[in-house]
């Protein structure tokens, strides 16, 4: 059970405070992180929304969460790391501050594509997955891997 890499542990589609549902999946806890693991974050964030898009054919505000997360990842990419740009910078002036947001929305774009197209290379699993959170309203890391295996 992976995703871009990292094992999903669980899946839950029951409500708990604010969140209707969640996908636990390995935490990276590395004290240096690359622009891969930081694209790989933003890329899982936004497979709510994209998942919305695609098996719903609607878009919710069930995925508000996770792409404010998204963004700020995307930012902190840019205005921090400088992954985008050449160095890191404070965006101080107005020009650069557009410049890096106009980066951080392409950090975004660019991984809801990919999130969209992991998506649909993976739909049998994914349906397969659905069927089993409807009946259970979790799976575990197990399950997920035995789906998988069939998928």
């Amino acid at each position: 059970s992976s995703l871009l890499g990292r094992k999903v542990e669980k899946i839950s589609i029951i409500p708990r405070g604010l969140s209707l549902g969640v996908t636990i999946n390995e935490f990276k806890d590395d004290i240096l992180r690359s622009e891969k693991d930081l694209n790989d974050d933003v890329i899982i964030l936004m497979a709510g929304r994209a998942a919305e898009e695609i098996f719903c054919n609607q878009i919710t505000t069930g995925s508000h969460d996770d792409i404010n997360k998204a963004s700020n990842i995307a930012r902190q990419m840019v205005n921090v790391f400088g992954f985008k740009n050449d160095t890191p910078y404070i965006p101080e002036s107005e020009t650069l501050r557009i410049q890096g947001e106009s980066y951080a929305k392409e950090i975004l774009k660019e991984s809801y594509q990919i999130a969209k197209e992991e998506l649909r290379n993976n739909e049998k699993f994914m349906h397969s997955l659905f069927d089993i959170l409807i009946e259970d309203k979790e799976i575990s890391g197990s399950v997920i891997e035995k789906v998988l295996s069939k998928n």
